[in-house]
């Protein structure tokens, strides 16, 4: 029997089951209904920007030749509902949920197991523990299956609430919850005591980044496209008209300009060749790849137009349907590297940039 397909939550962005929410509410109840949710998925952003020290390698890492003591995963879905993880989180300290809290200006307050937003009386301790809980099940389920029964025995989540943009006054910490400030949050986890051995952290990734492990049925232990290090990574970047940014990877095999055709869902054409920066030589040249022919049909996309803008100035405006950023493909084959982190931290800023200037 075949393996179940299932997706690479690795690919998935912050925020952006916010950010999709945001969008059904704009398009169904009009302008104005979609704020609250952008305001979240700001947040969300603002945090992953806040870890990306933790999975970025260290000097160390380098050259030992090894991936970060961390891996994060952001929105991951759990069950049909369509609720999420904003943050997942595994390294020496052991597994992490981080709930992101946005209140940019507010008083916070921490009175044991209560979180008091400008005197008003919040369940985000409540909500942290039952996420912590949730995904520790899972996990543990999904880790028996795959044979790491050891692991799956003393597995434990941590619970953790990251309020961004606001002053955090503590009067009496909630038992087994951290919460923190997002400026604090790379220092609190490099200073939990250490769980996981690199082994253990590398076995939970691998059952944490499929979908399957948070949405019912789990499928035997599969290889991931034969790559051996922790993390993939991603091929490009599509920008959506709807304001969505997603990683896509190349199936086995397949060339650049193919695998961006299947989700550009037409001819792809590159018209754009910039280097990134001034640090051209260590990211290479980056193409831009849109829909081609242009039909009438086609939305403007905003957000190319401000992350292409943020990227180079060289690049002009006006952009329309899907839009797809990739490291330059070489001649052999249509192949092109994959983007590489730094070129991964550009996007993802100048894509926390633009939802902020829609906020």
């Amino acid at each position: 029997m075949g393996d179940a397909p299932w997706r690479d939550l690795v690919l998935n962005v912050a925020g952006g089951q916010v950010v999709r929410e945001a969008n059904r509410r704009h398009r169904v109840d009009g302008p104005g209904a979609d704020w609250s949710w952008r305001v979240g998925a700001e947040g969300e952003h603002l945090v992953a920007d806040a870890l990306i020290g933790l999975v970025r390698p260290s000097r160390l890492d380098r050259l030992r030749h090894r991936t970060p003591g961390w891996w994060v995963l952001h929105s991951v879905p759990t069950g049909d509902g369509g609720s999420d993880i904003d943050h997942l989180l595994g390294g020496p300290g052991g597994v992490v949920t981080i709930n992101t809290k946005h209140h940019r200006g507010r008083r916070v307050l921490i009175e044991g197991d209560a979180v008091i937003v400008d005197r008003r009386r919040t369940e985000y301790v409540a909500r942290a523990r039952t996420e912590a809980e949730d995904a520790a099940r899972l996990l543990r389920r999904a880790l028996a299956r795959n044979g790491r029964t050891s692991v799956a025995e003393h597995l434990v989540v941590r619970p953790m609430v990251a309020v961004v943009g606001a002053r955090v006054l503590d009067s009496g910490r909630p038992g087994g919850v951290i919460v923190t400030n997002s400026a604090s949050l790379e220092m609190c986890l490099r200073a939990l005591p250490s769980r996981l051995t690199r082994d253990e952290v590398a076995s939970v990734f691998e059952v944490a980044r499929r979908s399957t492990t948070w949405q019912g049925h789990q499928p035997e232990p599969r290889e991931s496209w034969g790559v051996p290090t922790m993390f993939r990574s991603p091929d490009f970047a599509l920008l959506d008209p709807d304001g969505s940014l997603s990683y896509e990877q190349c199936r086995p095999g397949e060339a650049l300009e193919d695998a961006v055709r299947r989700h550009l869902k037409g001819d792809p054409r590159t018209t754009a060749r910039f280097p990134l920066g001034s640090d051209a030589d260590h990211t290479g040249p980056l193409e831009v790849w849109h829909r081609e022919p242009f039909t009438a049909d086609m939305a403007d996309n905003e957000l190319a137009d401000r992350v292409l803008g943020a990227l180079s100035p060289q690049v002009a405006a006006g952009w329309a349907g899907p839009v797809a950023i990739s490291m330059r493909a070489g001649s052999s084959g249509g192949h092109a590297p994959p983007l590489t982190a730094d070129v991964c931290a550009v996007l993802d800023q100048a894509r926390a940039s633009a939802s902020r200037n829609r906020v």
